[in-house]
């Protein structure tokens, strides 16, 4: 008996390995004893000396993990040889796992034709391992939970044979298998692990088979046809939009089948005819429910007997205006009992070899574009166009509208639900709704005023300079000063966060950017207050150095100043932090540093609870209108109460005779302050 390591990198993953459970099947056929683990080992699992180690490999943008994972392997096995490393990034860059690891992996799946494996892993030809029922019970060895773990697995075709550039499968898969029964598999996991749920079949393109009719009937006579209650039937890599709008005997026997949903791409706006028939044909022959993918940010690219462009912002935003326009169109036509749903799920293209998710396809995509269909998808889990008022709140009424929000600073796009009017809505309602919050008014006067510089650079002939700033979606104050036109300087302003915009303060400040101090102070003071007010509630609310809010008290001195005392008599005197820092950038200001050492005093009074009510909102009326005289008259008054109180809650304490002292100091300290101002 041998021990068995089955090591699965510890990304997400909607799937169970399906090769680990077929190699775990294998072994245990051998009577070995199989581990399954995804990640690193638990401690106890760590005891154990395995004498062959598998490591599955999933997409190759996962690459950091999978190459971890196999070092690990490496330091845990007792040689090198006792480590496999198989699955889809290893049969794409089977080289560079070799240079990285030293480790040489097997490429394509364990069946008898793939020899040299056999010979590695010791196994003979009496023993397919692609043919094996998977083992389900290795999945209780992980905490980890496969969304469809309650699914029979299983292929009934291999390969594809369309031949797209852009896709994996010929290297895969480069046989076409017409028909792979899996009826005996079925009765196998039914007897081993009892019945699963539905069927998830994991072909690449079953509709090219040219024995679709049997894999249909083999598909209802296990029970999974329309009616019968049983589960359903999910194609799950797809099906071939241009196979069924030219064959609509093959939509009538998917009709025949529980199929829920048909997936059915449309990755290129060039397919709109085929895809737009595809989807009818099936909606002919009763099937309801749909999950499309759409591909975006690809490059151009031969396939399907055609030559695609690479597809730009736009094309995604018009698929996906299609396919809810036919949803439309098509639900007007039957029961609403009957209705049809088209869920679209736009996927990020990222190259068969890429070792992570960054690619852009330039020039049509850049960082900030694909971050801004990442926020428009963020309220429904990246599923996009569930209903149209959903599609045109969070894309855009229409293509213009689209492609300025692209554009749009995150903060803004991000909001936007807060305040669109709603389709449903009066105008009367919704300008209530949007004014009677103060926060959620601050957010559509930004969406405004950002539409209102927007409109400005584009008839000033400066939207590509603008571009060329944000199109890295890196927002860093420094980045300010590589702009040479004001105007794109206040728009610049409206992408840094609150702290990068003090962060900016300063530099002007501390380089001496007179004319950039001017532009920026009267923007944010006098043209766009709510930019201000912003300021103002971040400098109050986020305890921050002195140092950081150096540069607005310089920029707006008096202002800043009157506004954080406002704002701290509206919050009842509660943020000691921010009148402390004030009084370090203040200092060398005898004025305000007195006034300030007042408010200080005034806050210990509160808290021994000297001052009545009526005597708190007065002393908050001085503060508001500077009445320094007669805050100092107030605190005159109640001076020795203080002290008194101060005497009262303290006699009782250890060592009074050392407070009573420390009081004494403190009474001598108060007349010199109240003497100050």
């Amino acid at each position: 008996m041998e021990e068995i390591l089955l090591l699965e990198p510890n990304y997400k993953n909607k799937y169970p390995p399906l090769g680990f459970m077929k190699i775990s099947a294998y072994h245990k056929d051998l009577g070995d004893r199989v581990t399954f683990s995804k990640g690193k080992l638990n401690t106890e699992l760590k005891k154990i000396k395995y004498d062959k180690i598998y490591i599955t490999t999933l997409f190759t943008f996962e690459w950091d993990k999978t190459i971890e994972l196999i070092m690990y392997a490496k330091k845990i096995a007792t040689c090198d040889t006792d480590v496999f490393v198989g699955g889809i990034a290893a049969t794409l860059m089977p080289e560079r796992i070799e240079e990285e690891t030293g480790i040489r992996p097997i490429i394509r799946r364990l069946d008898k034709c793939n020899s040299e494996a056999m010979e590695r892993i010791g196994y003979d030809s009496n023993h397919v391992i692609d043919d094996y029922t998977p083992d389900y019970d290795i999945l209780n060895q992980v905490k980890y939970e496969y969304s469809y773990s309650n699914s029979y697995f299983a292929f009934m075709t291999r390969g594809c044979g369309m031949h797209c550039e852009f896709c994996a499968v010929d290297t895969l898969e480069p046989e076409f298998s017409p028909y792979i029964s899996i009826k005996k598999q079925i009765e196998d996991i039914n007897k081993k692990y009892g019945e699963k749920k539905d069927l998830k079949l994991m072909d690449n393109n079953v509709l090219v088979s040219p024995k679709f009719n049997e894999i249909i009937k083999e598909i209802k006579e296990l029970g999974f046809f329309k009616g019968n209650n049983k589960g359903y039937v999910d194609f799950n890599q797809g099906l071939d939009a241009n196979i069924l709008a030219n064959n609509e005997k093959k939509a009538k026997l998917l009709g025949e089948v529980a199929i829920k949903p048909a997936r059915i791409a449309f990755d290129h706006i060039e397919d709109k005819d085929i895809y737009i028939k595809a989807i009818k044909n099936c909606v002919k022959h009763g099937i309801k429910r749909f999950s499309n993918y759409m591909l975006y940010n690809a490059d151009a690219f031969k396939g399907k007997g055609k030559e695609y462009k690479a597809d730009a912002p736009e094309d995604l935003y018009k698929r996906i205006k299609i396919t809810l326009g036919l949803q439309s169109e098509i639900n007007q036509t039957i029961d609403e009992d009957d209705e049809i749903r088209i869920y679209s799920f736009p996927m990020k293209y990222i190259p068969l070899k890429s070792t992570d998710r960054k690619y852009i396809s330039e020039p049509n995509w850049n960082k900030k574009y694909l971050r801004a269909i990442q926020i428009m998808l963020l309220p429904l889990r990246g599923v996009g166009g569930v209903s149209e008022e959903f599609f045109r709140k969070s894309f855009g009424e229409n293509i213009e509208q689209f492609k300025l929000n692209i554009k749009m600073p995150e903060s803004i796009l991000m909001s936007r639900g807060k305040f669109l009017r709603r389709d449903d809505e009066k105008i009367e309602d919704w300008k209530n709704r949007i004014n009677e919050d103060k926060v959620t008014f601050r957010r559509y006067m930004f969406y405004e005023e950002w539409k209102r510089l927007h409109k400005k650079i584009v008839d000033n002939n400066m939207e590509n300079e603008l571009i060329e700033i944000i199109k890295d979606n890196s927002f860093r104050h420094k980045k300010y000063f590589g702009i040479n036109n004001d105007l794109v300087k206040i728009m610049f302003l409206h992408y840094l966060s609150l702290n990068q915009i003090l962060l900016l303060f300063n530099k002007l400040v501390f380089e001496g950017y007179k004319h950039d101090i001017k532009i920026i102070s009267d923007y944010v003071y006098n043209d766009f207050k709510p930019f201000y007010e912003n300021i103002v509630d971040y400098i109050y609310n986020v305890e921050m150095s002195s140092k950081k809010l150096y540069g607005i008290f310089k920029i707006l001195p008096e202002k800043i100043f009157e506004s954080i005392i406002n704002k701290w008599i509206e919050n009842d005197l509660e943020n000691d932090f921010i009148i402390d820092s004030m009084d370090q950038i203040l200092s060398s200001n005898e004025k305000k540093h007195d006034l300030l050492l007042s408010f200080k005093v005034i806050k210990r009074f509160i808290s021994a609870g000297v001052l009545s009510d009526k005597e708190i909102n007065l002393a908050k009326e001085y503060i508001i209108e500077f009445k320094i005289e007669k805050l100092r008259d107030l605190l005159n008054d109640n001076k020795d109460d203080f002290i008194e109180k101060l005497e009262l809650k303290n006699e009782n304490e250890i060592c009074y005779d050392k407070i009573e002292k420390e009081i004494m100091v403190l009474d001598t300290e108060l007349n010199k302050k109240i003497s100050l101002f």
